[in-house]
């Protein structure tokens, strides 16, 4: 990890007590774990994250009834929507705790693929497997205009609304 430039890399076995939600560690407890780190550093800080609670396979029998979404058809869709909600009280709880500190902090998020569900994704587009993303600065003043990017594009982006002093 060094020759990548990354100083720490915190293996499944730092999450060994964490809870899970289906085989893997929930985002919540990921999300926890990076605010941790971000309150504690004291200079410029890095962080890289993959969350793969939402990952396959979304068996409909993967808890039983999906719990606490009695709102969504039982089955595949509704066990990975009912990940993607952890997903977004992720972003939402790291935005809060970070917008929170008195330093600016830029979150970005983004899929690699879409899942292998049938009816996701749009056929119709150029290139059907986009996945949508996201980059947000702490004490950014104004929204920037939307763009359709492709994963390994988001570098500029990033490093745009990095140095951005709006």
């Amino acid at each position: 990890m060094p020759n990548l430039g990354f100083d720490t890399f915190h293996s499944l076995a730092a999450f060994a007590q964490a809870p899970h939600c289906g085989p893997y560690v929930c985002d919540a407890a990921l999300g926890q774990t990076i605010l941790e780190e971000v309150r504690a550093s004291r200079q410029p800080l890095f962080v890289f994250a993959i969350t793969i609670e939402a990952h396959g396979p979304w068996k409909g029998d993967r808890f039983g009834p999906v719990p606490d979404a009695t709102d969504l058809p039982q089955g595949e869709c509704a066990t990975y929507l009912w990940h993607l909600r952890h997903m977004d009280r992720l972003f939402g709880a790291l935005s809060r705790g970070v917008g929170a500190l008195e330093r600016p902090v830029v979150l970005a998020g983004y899929g690699d693929h879409i899942p292998c569900l049938a009816g996701v994704g749009d056929p119709t587009l150029p290139d059907p497997t986009a996945t949508d993303w996201f980059v947000w600065r702490s004490d950014a003043r104004q929204a920037r205009t939307p763009q359709n990017l492709r994963p390994e594009q988001l570098h500029d982006t990033l490093w745009h609304t990095i140095d951005a002093t709006d």
